[in-house]
């Protein structure tokens, strides 16, 4: 009997694990967080450094939310004077680099909030990369005076 509870358990931490999504060893996210945005804002900006250890490129290629309906990945860049947002389909983190996604440059759109968000509350998003791995992250939201701000899209 012991033994055949052992082998059940052993073979549902197999199953489990199996289950568990891929975590690079060589990405790592620094310095995450939300942009606070007004009070019924149903859309933010998210920032955060993404590093590569490894030595071959690799690429943002999905953001989800449980928090938010959809993630898009963004990038602000200058047309005719005018700052535009160009949807990015992905985001390469080149090797033994960092890519910086900050205001005014690449960075998520979290829009479609489930609900409100205020300073010190926290977003969950899952990165995905182009190698496969995944990545929860944690992302403070936190005033940013000055910014960038995406509560009229």
């Amino acid at each position: 009997m012991k033994n055949t509870l052992l082998k059940s358990i052993g073979l549902s931490l197999v199953m489990f694990m199996g289950s568990l999504p891929a975590y690079s060893a060589d990405i790592s996210v620094t310095e995450p967080w939300v942009r606070e945005g007004p009070p019924a804002a149903r859309v933010l900006g998210g920032f955060m450094t993404i590093s590569n250890a490894s030595d071959k490129d690799d690429a943002l290629v999905g953001v989800t939310s449980p928090d938010f309906n959809m993630v898009e990945m963004h990038q602000t860049v200058m047309q005719d004077g005018m700052g535009k947002m160009i949807p990015q389909e992905q985001i390469v983190v080149p090797a033994g680099g960092k890519v910086v996604l900050k205001p005014g440059s690449y960075h998520l759109m979290l829009m479609m909030a489930k609900r409100g968000f205020k300073a010190g509350d926290i977003v969950n998003v899952e990165l995905t990369f182009q190698s496969g791995s995944k990545m929860p992250v944690e992302m403070p939201v936190k005033k940013g005076e000055g910014m960038m701000d995406h509560s009229h899209h």
